[in-house]
Order: C-alpha cells, then sequence, then structure tokens
C-alpha cells in the first residue's frame, strides 16, 4: 500500500522523509514543553506555570522561523555540512549554560518566614 498510488521510488522515498521529518519535528515541538516548563517553575518561580509553558511554545515557533533564515543563508555560503557542525556546537554549548542558571529560591526569590514574596519585605534601609 502506497501513500500516494503511481509514484515512482524516488518520490516515494521523498514521501516517506516527509513524513518521518513531520514526526521529528512535532517530538521537537512536544519535548521542549514537557521538559522546559516544569524546569522553568523551579526556575523562575512556583507562580509562572502556564507562563512558563507558553513562553516556550512561542520561543520554538519563533525560534524555527528565524533560525531557518539564519542557517539558510549561512549553509548556502559555506555548505550544510559545516554549518550543522556549528549549529550542533551551539547547542552543545548553550545546553550546559542552561543546567548552570542559578533557581528562583537560589538568589533570593524564596518566600521568608511569614510567606510574603521579596517585594512585600520591609527592609530597614540606613537613615542617613
Amino acid at each position: 500500500m502506497s501513500l500516494v498510488p503511481g509514484l515512482p521510488p524516488t518520490g516515494r522515498a521523498a514521501v516517506r522523509a516527509g513524513v518521518v521529518g513531520n514526526y521529528v519535528d512535532r517530538v521537537n515541538i512536544f519535548l521542549p514543553v514537557v521538559a522546559l516548563a516544569p524546569a522553568l517553575t523551579t526556575l523562575a518561580g512556583p507562580h509562572v506555570g502556564v507562563t512558563a509553558g507558553a513562553v516556550v511554545i512561542v520561543a520554538t515557533l519563533l525560534g524555527r522561523p528565524i533560525g531557518s533564515m539564519v542557517f539558510g543563508r549561512i549553509s548556502d555560503r559555506v555548505g550544510r555540512t559545516r554549518t550543522t557542525k556549528v549549529a550542533i556546537a551551539g547547542t552543545a554549548v548553550c545546553t550546559p549554560a542552561i543546567a548552570a542558571v542559578p533557581t528562583h529560591d537560589s538568589i533570593g526569590g524564596g518566600r521568608d518566614r511569614r510567606g510574603r514574596p521579596p517585594a512585600l519585605r520591609r527592609r530597614d534601609l540606613p537613615r542617613g
């Protein structure tokens, strides 16, 4: 059974590659939402759950066309293999950098003993 009857073998291979590529693309949309949204609640605080998920989706959907415009022009000039290596190296550098971002609580974003957020705490300022 063929997706498109009467298609030559090269055409069938192209359709198969398109289906697999679409599947991989859907996984690349799904994984950041599943992995990064919960991480953002840890990094940015407990009250950013839905907003964090929306920010991840927007960044993913905006980053793809912008990245294709930038890396498409580069790949036309220097070649696709070299461009892919540069993109993978950039991802390899950014991944540990994301892991090194301090959490919400470690930078003083947590609540005090009375449950007040930092913005509502009274600071004793020196008088002068």
